[in-house]
């Protein structure tokens, strides 16, 4: 039997260094691997995030083209005449829906042959079923010199879909459960509680899509074939999202969503310098029943053949100059002269939003404190503004809480021309020379004295008094241009900032 042998203390030592080189390359191996999976998955998450803020950007875009078709549509985007409900209770037939005054046609959206729906509002006619708008992402570029050709390889596609069938009524075909949460939405009655229909606040969902297409694409009418093919869609719909894959390839990168709200004031007004509650009483009684009293300061002008007219009003024994009024029948919208009736569609709430909404702009600007007020001659700190600059801008000023100017021929005044809106009274007193042009509306009695001068139209839902001297009179003239330009600049709808809602998938 052979004699064992030890390994010699060197050898043991080569042993140990050699499995510790081993084990190095291993541990360096796994190092390696993880900081590459490390910084892939870096890539990956970068490239995501990316992909996320293109597809938000698309979003955008749509929610700025269906604001953009809501301000300059023909239709108004409000149920009228027949198609309009007067009010929640069932009838049959039921009117159109309120969403369907909605109508986006041919030349709004891309794809509209493979979208269209029947126009209920317009029988007969075809209607887009909702705003489609692909957009490419980067730009081509083509070597003339070559048959090669880079083009555009992710594209961003915004939808803005339509409530393409009935969603509410109040009976029992109700319909409800067909409500598609990304369609635009007429939420007036649920806003404001005004009448259904109005268009006074619409909801507006975009949803914002990024596509990579296979390449090589090198003409635009490829990529179109691709992004109007409904196969590449969920269900066969080019309204909903992409796939996620196509063809085996990955299609969808990314998706956003934008909500917001927009609102408009609209306006119901009559062909009246002054418009008042409808009274039978020639004076303002104990239980507050409301007229129209011109003082022999007073001077009321223009409305029907050149008379003054005065809606819903029946006068008062000191009509002074007055005396040749025409005192018209009741209309019946304007009949108690209150805001729903003279602003449909529209609460104290949302007349209040829409001013905020358009802080110090260019076009109109709006106010909702009675500190915001020019200052005759001078300069309002609180809004920055001097006299002429703050009157040069067309202004919607929204007063939550009765308002008296200052007897004093330099200070705060009503002037400039607009919208001036009070949630309660309006005195204007001797000695304050307030000019405004447009139209003045308050739920209490509205009082002018010399030399205040109104060129429009002042409503109250409680009664309108004309004060002054023989010398020094308060002035109202109906003035049917100034009182367009004020309606037709407010018309056009506002994007509620605090409504909007942009999330990324």
């Amino acid at each position: 039997m052979a004699p064992t042998t030890e390994a010699s203390p060197r050898d043991r030592e080569r042993g140990q260094l050699f499995s510790a080189w081993i084990l190095g390359i291993f541990v360096i191996a796994a190092m390696i691997v993880y900081v590459m999976a490390a910084m892939r998955q870096e890539r990956l998450s970068t490239q995501d995030i990316i992909y996320r803020e293109l597809a938000m950007n698309v979003a955008r875009a749509g929610f700025e083209q269906a604001e953009s078709y809501f301000r300059t549509h023909s239709s108004g985007c409000y149920l009228t005449g027949a198609e309009a409900p007067t009010s929640q209770a069932w009838v049959t037939p039921w009117p159109a829906y309120p969403d369907e005054a909605f109508e986006p046609q041919s030349t709004d959206t891309d794809f509209y042959s493979s979208i269209s729906v029947s126009c209920g509002i317009c029988p007969g006619q075809q209607c887009a079923g909702g705003i489609i708008g692909d957009v490419p992402m980067d730009q081509f570029v083509t070597f003339t010199t070559s048959e090669d050709s880079q083009s555009c390889q992710l594209w961003g596609r915004y939808v803005i879909r339509r409530q393409n069938t009935q969603d509410w009524s109040p009976g029992p075909d109700t319909a409800t459960v067909n409500t598609d949460p990304d369609a635009c939405h007429d939420i007036s009655a649920i806003a404001a509680q005004s009448p259904l229909g109005s268009g006074a606040r619409w909801s507006i969902v975009s949803r914002g899509y990024l596509i990579r297409l296979p390449q090589p694409i090198t003409t635009t009418s490829v990529a179109t074939s691709l992004l109007g093919n409904p196969a590449a869609f969920n269900g066969g719909d080019l309204l909903s999202a992409p796939v996620t894959f196509y063809n085996g390839q990955p299609f969808l990168m990314g998706q956003a969503r934008v909500y917001g709200e927009i609102s408009r004031v609209n306006f119901n007004l009559p062909a009246a310098a002054a418009v008042v509650p409808y009274s039978t009483t020639s004076t303002v009684g104990s239980g507050g029943a409301a007229t129209l009293l011109v003082d022999t300061g007073g001077l009321l002008n223009g409305g029907f053949g050149g008379s003054a007219y005065a809606a819903n009003a029946t006068g008062s024994a000191n009509e002074g100059t007055c005396a040749s009024c025409v005192y018209g029948g009741q209309d019946p919208l304007t009949a108690t002269a209150s805001l729903s009736g003279v602003f449909p569609g529209q609460s104290w709430s949302t007349l209040q939003a829409t001013a905020a909404a358009l802080g110090s702009g260019s076009t109109i600007s709006g106010y909702t404190s009675a500190a915001d007020l020019p200052v005759y001659n001078g300069f309002n700190s609180a809004t920055g503004l001097s006299y002429s600059a703050q009157i040069a801008v067309p202004t919607f000023y929204y007063i939550g809480s009765s308002l008296t100017l200052p007897a004093s021929s330099s200070s705060t005044v009503l002037s400039g021309v607009g919208l001036c809106v009070v949630q309660g009274s309006l005195t204007i007193p001797q000695g304050n020379p307030s000019t405004f042009n447009g139209i003045i509306y308050a739920s209490g009695k509205i009082t002018l004295n010399n030399p205040a001068t109104v060129n429009g139209i002042v409503i109250s839902a409680t009664c309108v008094e004309l004060d002054g001297t023989a010398v020094s009179k308060a002035t109202v003239t109906y003035e049917p241009d100034m009182i367009d330009y004020v309606q037709k600049l407010l018309q056009g709808f506002t994007v509620d900032s605090s409504s909007i809602v942009a999330t990324g998938f």
